[in-house]
Order: structure tokens, then sequence, then C-alpha cells
């Protein structure tokens, strides 16, 4: 997951940082969900959900 992020938005701050092993701990069907969502969310949003 961390290399996703970090392909995806440049560089991992501590905010990014702190939502990679919740989405880790997600049931594998919302990882799934989230992997397929994750090229169209923005940073803010995918921060939103983790929040």
């Amino acid at each position: 997951m961390k290399n996703l992020l970090l392909a995806r938005f440049g560089k991992l701050d501590s905010e990014l940082m702190t939502i990679i092993q919740p989405i880790l701990n997600l049931p594998a069907t919302e990882y799934a969900l989230l992997l397929l969502q994750f090229s169209s969310l923005s940073r803010e949003d995918l921060l939103a959900r983790f929040e």
C-alpha cells in the first residue's frame, strides 16, 4: 500500500502514513473496492475516509 500511495501522490507525509495500517486492516472485499477506486480518489477523499 505504501508504494501505491507513493505512486499516486508522489510523496508520503505523516497524514498519508497514518492511514496505511487502517487500509491494510480492511476486509478483503473493502480493500479490493478501494483499490478499484484508488486512481479517482483525491488525497482529501482518501484521508477523510480513514479519519
